[in-house]
């Protein structure tokens, strides 16, 4: 993924923009390999030695993997509607991604331990997309002034010599 965003890095889909949706398909379809081997995990008759912990795992696990789908809806929306109003969507989902991350946090640090590093690591994900889409060119020239192929122009009205999306 790394590699086919680096090769397509001049390219108006490329670079941090490409990689981004590349991450966001691998974690819904992650996600979905995931659910399917652990389908038996989710159903209250594998928690009968400890039923009480039952709605603290569901808590935990089954926002985070529900505001995938919402993400990809957000971000798919903004990649055909290409509007600001769009990304600040995308943001508000990524933000909330990060809330519901540190619910999970929470909710694993006192009754299941041994995921808390993954919580870390999920919370990373919004954090730093969120500054992306915030502070971005290309995020701007792309998806919101969608003058991607435009030369850059500097305050003085020359055109500058820096290429699109750096």
């Amino acid at each position: 993924m790394a590699f086919v965003s680096w090769r397509r890095r001049h390219k108006e889909l490329g670079g941090w923009l490409l990689f981004y949706y590349l991450l966001l398909y691998f974690n819904v379809v992650l996600g979905v390999v995931l659910l399917a081997g652990s389908l038996r995990t989710y159903l209250p008759s594998t928690w009968e030695t400890a039923p009480d912990l039952y709605p603290w795992f569901l808590a935990s696990s089954v926002p985070g993997m529900l505001i995938v789908f919402v993400q990809l809806f957000v971000a798919e929306a903004l990649r055909m509607k290409r509007t600001w109003a769009w990304v600040r969507r995308l943001i508000i989902v990524l933000g909330v991604d990060f809330l519901l991350s540190l619910m999970a946090l929470a909710i694993d640090w006192q009754y299941f331990p041994e995921n808390v590093g993954i919580n870390f690591k999920a919370m990373l994900f919004p954090l730093i997309w969120v500054t992306y889409f915030l502070r971005s060119k290309r995020v701007r020239r792309v998806l919101v002034t969608k003058d991607w192929g435009a030369p850059l122009v500097g305050q003085s009205g020359s055109a500058l010599t820096e290429r699109p999306g750096t």
